[in-house]
Formats: structure tokens, C-alpha cells, sequence
């Protein structure tokens, strides 16, 4: 078992205290649904810990706006498996390689999403900085570069550093449509089963471009970063050049998420 603890749930506190948090009128929590609770923590900034508590409440007052999926994890789960529903998020539709050859920007404003693919601050004009991670370099073959980014992330650990303990699938890797290397791969968390989607491009003159993003939540507890910083430092130690995320490039974020 990659990781010794039987309940690695990133959140350091899973059962929030009802009484720090906003009062919710059952009408509001009836019209609440996975989307709509994570606009409305962001507009009470709401801390993570409250988002099961607040999907719960709204299932309790309807059953009718969301319904979370059985519990079954990916097969390379940790053990013990989490008994309880399951609330993965809608899955992406709009995902893969742009025309220009890019992979999807951070457009959200939650801590819970990086991107090589850089875009303006709506506020100030300059470039945003807090949901970028600069692209990964690799020199030589490009073959066996991309047989190297397959290799690392089939053997990624679920559990490690107290997260995805749920475990992972790759739906697609291999040759791009247009030329270079594309994957694909869901993550799913030991707790309430949420998900997040990881995406790997790379391209045949040596530029690897990554994203990692939560479906639904406000903060990710730093999971998008630490999933992210693990499959860099194996692919920097299969040679590739890589950029990591940490309190000194990314200091909002792990403001907001950290230490985790």
C-alpha cells in the first residue's frame, strides 16, 4: 500500500462545524447544484471543507438537482475503499489540443486549476500568473520522449502525499491528431470521489504542456499542485526540463490551499 494512513483525505478537518458556517434556507439549498454551490462559496468565501457539508444539505432538502455517482473507485484505488456517495463532477467536454495547438487556459478564478496556456488578467492586462505553470522541455527522439511521459504516468502512485487515493485511469495517450503526443487521465480523491482531469500535450520540437483542474470546489487543498509537481519530478529525472509549483511561484494559491 503506497500510503500507511486509512483515511488519506487531504482535508485536515472532514467534519465541519455547522455552526461557522452561513445559515442556508432549505428554498436555497433545494436550488443548489454542484456549479451553483461552488459560485455560491465563492461569493461567502465558503472554506473547501464546506463543500461536501453543502452538497449534502441541498441532496438531504430535494434529491432532485444532483445526483452522485455509486461508490465504485478506479481499480488502483488504496485501501479501505470509501463507502459513502460519490460526487464526481460533470465531465469535461471541451478538453484536448486547440487549433493553435494549445491546451485549455484556466478561465475560473478558484484556486483549483493550472495551465500552460497563458491568458491576461481581466483586471490589470498582464499576464496572469497564478494559474500558469510554464511549459516542460525535452531534448532528443521524440518517440522516446512520449513513451517516457506514458511510462510515468501509468506508474503514478494514488495516495501519495495524501492524495488521489481513489486512484487514476489514462483514457487516451499516445499520437496527437494533428501531429506530436496527447494524454488524457481522471483523478479521483479517497473522499466523496471528486475528480480531476489532467492533460498532457507535447509536441515534436521538445515543448510538453500540462493542466491539471478540479471539476468542482472552490480550493483544492493543493492537489492539482502536488499531482502535477510528482509526474515532474519523474519525468526531470527521465531528463526532461520541468517547472514546479511552489509558495514561491504560485504564493496565492498556496496562500489558499497550503500547507498541505
Amino acid at each position: 500500500n503506497p500510503n500507511p494512513n486509512p483515511n488519506p483525505n487531504p482535508n485536515p478537518n472532514p467534519n465541519p462545524n455547522p455552526n461557522t458556517m452561513p445559515r442556508l434556507t432549505p428554498l436555497l439549498l433545494l436550488l443548489l447544484s454542484a456549479s451553483g454551490a461552488a459560485a455560491l462559496r465563492l461569493k461567502l468565501k465558503l472554506p473547501e471543507v464546506a463543500r461536501s457539508a453543502l452538497l449534502g444539505s441541498a441532496l438531504a432538502c430535494g434529491g432532485l438537482i444532483h445526483h452522485p455517482t455509486a461508490a465504485v473507485a478506479f481499480e488502483n484505488h488504496i485501501e479501505p475503499v470509501f463507502k459513502g456517495p460519490k460526487t464526481p463532477g460533470p465531465e469535461p467536454k471541451d478538453l484536448g489540443v486547440d487549433g493553435e495547438g494549445l491546451l485549455k487556459a484556466c478561465f475560473k478564478a478558484a484556486p483549483n486549476c493550472f495551465s500552460s496556456t497563458q491568458i491576461d488578467d481581466p483586471n490589470t492586462g498582464d499576464p496572469e500568473e497564478e494559474h500558469f505553470v510554464p511549459a516542460w522541455r525535452f531534448k532528443g527522439e521524440p518517440s522516446a520522449a512520449y513513451a517516457a511521459i506514458d511510462q510515468v504516468l501509468s506508474a503514478y502512485v494514488p495516495g501519495h502525499d495524501n492524495i488521489d487515493g481513489g486512484g487514476f485511469k489514462v483514457l487516451q495517450s499516445g499520437p496527437a491528431k494533428n501531429g506530436g503526443y496527447y494524454a488524457y487521465a481522471q483523478f479521483e480523491s479517497w473522499r466523496r470521489g471528486y475528480r480531476d482531469d489532467l492533460e498532457i500535450a507535447a509536441s515534436d520540437d521538445g515543448v510538453v504542456q500540462v493542466r491539471s483542474s478540479s471539476r468542482v470546489g472552490f480550493l483544492d487543498f493543493a492537489v492539482n499542485a502536488k499531482r502535477i509537481n510528482f509526474i515532474a519530478e519523474k519525468l526531470q529525472a527521465k531528463g526532461f526540463e520541468v517547472n514546479t509549483i511552489t509558495p514561491k511561484t504560485h504564493p496565492l494559491y498556496w496562500e489558499q490551499n497550503g500547507p498541505y
